[in-house]
């Protein structure tokens, strides 16, 4: 499974601050998850834009379903 997160800004106690800035800041943002399955040809394409100044990328292993 794949996680990949999206977010304008990080986010510090005080609350967004200075976006250049990342020490010490938290990652809160909108997801998209989906889970691969190895074949060749594959092809993600999600139903709206995507905009965004900071990614987060998270492989996670496959639980059972």
């Amino acid at each position: 499974m794949i996680e990949l997160g999206y977010a304008e800004s990080l986010f510090e106690n005080t609350g967004k601050g200075n976006r250049n800035e990342v020490e010490g800041k938290t990652f809160v943002g909108y997801y998209d998850s989906f889970t691969t399955d190895g074949g060749s040809k594959r092809m993600f394409r999600p139903l709206w834009w995507r905009t965004y100044r900071y990614m987060d990328l998270q492989s996670k292993p496959e639980t059972s379903r």
